[in-house]
């Protein structure tokens, strides 16, 4: 199984369309517009089965791998 650090390099790949993904890399030069950010949280939602809800989201604090690996972090251990 893969660890969530992978998975949401993974993803993010995915909705990039780019190979060149890693933990640092910063999302606004994979071209991660508005439309491809939404998108990348409904493939992490249908992934981890959890609701991202508007008032634990700020679109702002996204600017790097490692802010959506630290955002989906947070999500999955409030759940527990």
């Amino acid at each position: 199984m893969s660890s969530l650090k992978e998975t949401v390099i993974e993803i993010v790949k995915t909705v990039s369309g780019r190979e060149d993904v890693h933990f640092e890399t910063d999302l606004n030069e994979l071209e991660m517009n508005s439309v491809k950010l939404i998108e990348m949280l409904i493939e992490l939602e249908m992934t981890f089965d959890v609701d991202v809800l508007d008032e634990q989201l700020d679109l702002d604090e996204l600017n790097r791998v490692c802010d959506v690996y630290d955002f989906m972090n947070r999500l999955l251990s409030e759940r527990e």
